[in-house]
């Protein structure tokens, strides 16, 4: 039933791009936005000048006091300073353009040092302009990272994982007038650090793994209010390690849907498709019914109001276990109290359910919800405080734990 409604879904998507009116307008993919991330020049920093490149540097102050860090049913409280040091280059040609940047970010704990973690990432990017609204993308990246103690793959050690993501990514871009076409491949290379608990050591080095990831969409603009489109895309992971050549696999995901605009205030857009996911050895494959969609809708000039859906499948290096369904469910609201205060409100919902599992059920179910303000005296600075809250529900209620976080940070922008 799942494969004939999606073959209908196909056809359907087929035949409306044969049978389109004559006249006929591009989609215009910008006409409605989120008040929170639309720009402002009242408060935009001006940046600095280094000949043709801009210089865009920052640096954020975060004040988090955590009520369960170890997001356990036990929990123990802390607090943690964060500095976020940012800085960003990029050209101000007419045509093409290059950009590299670097990130950090370092998180001080009062009472558990252990926890302490320093992550930092750097890039190279660049744009090939190839004709009108016709390019290349490239992009080389290093991402040094931690792993969270909500995340649900932590190995519960001592201190967090801490693994490194080496990214190369290629990108070709048509965007113009009715047709749109834009295809991708990128490697990720994933390196994990082995950890310990007391004097065992926790081999991480097991999920060391090397992900190519393929994609083609094509939509086709039925207005300045209707977009179709399809897509395909294709995931190949081999892991490192020779004793856990069982979970390198393949998987194939096909997708079509539709986006539209509404009178100028509304913006949605859905798909449907399928993904397959099959393993070289000892899982069998998966396969299931692939979906999701969001729409914004902004009641005013100073409010937007935005949801979300969507289903994935996420690794996992869980025994027994061949992936991870995920699902997802978000809702929010931005407004924009003057051009300089902003404020927001948002709640959420997570069902992660592990596929062929037949070790300990790891099951869970994440509802959160939280709000914050955002304060911009001048272009250049920002401060604004932040609350969050998220229960976590296991199949074996002792595992659940609830959270409370509350942030207050400043930021300057130069």
């Amino acid at each position: 039933m799942k494969k004939k409604a999606f073959e209908s879904l196909c056809i359907a998507l087929i035949g409306g791009a044969i049978f389109v009116p004559v006249k006929v307008r591009a989609y215009d993919k910008n006409l409605v936005s989120n008040v929170r991330y639309r720009p402002n020049p009242d408060y935009q920093p001006d940046g600095g000048r280094i000949g043709v490149f801009v210089v865009r540097p920052s640096v954020m102050i975060l004040e988090t006091f955590d009520d369960n860090i170890f997001r356990e049913a036990d929990s123990e409280s802390d607090s943690i300073t964060s500095i976020r040091p940012e800085v960003r280059i990029s050209s101000d040609w007419t045509l093409h353009g290059i950009e590299a940047g670097a990130t950090g970010d370092f998180g001080r704990y009062a009472e558990h040092d252990s926890e302490n973690y320093d992550d930092y990432s750097f890039y190279l990017s660049g744009r090939y302009d190839l004709d009108y609204e016709t390019y290349l993308d490239v992009l080389a990246r290093y991402q040094k990272r931690h792993q969270e103690r909500d995340t649900i793959e932590d190995p519960g050690g001592d201190e967090p994982l801490e693994y490194s993501i080496k990214t190369v990514f290629i990108g070709f871009t048509r965007d113009l007038s009715l047709l749109r076409v834009k295809a991708s491949a990128a490697q990720h290379v994933y390196t994990h650090e082995d950890g310990t608990v007391g004097s065992t050591v926790i081999d991480n080095g097991t999920r060391d793994r090397t992900q190519q990831e393929f994609d083609l969409r094509v939509a086709y603009g039925l207005s300045d209010n209707y977009e179709i489109f399809t897509a395909v895309g294709y995931d190949r992971r081999r892991y490192d390690r020779d004793g856990v050549a069982f979970r390198d696999s393949q998987s194939t995901n096909i997708r079509g849907g539709l986006a539209v605009n509404f009178t100028g205030k509304l913006r949605g857009d859905i798909y449907a498709g399928y993904v397959h996911q099959s393993f070289n050895q000892s899982f069998g494959d998966v396969g299931l019914v692939n979906y999701g969609g969001s729409v914004l809708w902004n009641p005013s000039e100073i409010t937007s109001v935005e949801a979300r859906v969507g289903r994935m499948l996420v690794e996992t290096v869980q025994t027994g276990a061949s992936t991870i369904v995920q699902t997802t469910a978000d809702a929010s609201v931005a407004h924009s109290f003057r051009q300089n205060i902003l404020g927001d409100v948002h709640v959420g919902y997570v069902d992660n359910s592990y596929e062929g599992s037949t070790g300990a059920n790891n099951d869970s179910e994440i509802y959160k919800a939280g709000g914050g303000l955002v304060y911009k005296p001048t272009k250049s600075v920002s401060t604004g405080i932040r609350y969050d809250f998220l229960t976590r529900k296991y199949e074996v209620s002792s595992r659940d734990y609830d959270n409370n976080t509350f942030r207050v940070f400043v930021r300057y922008d130069y």
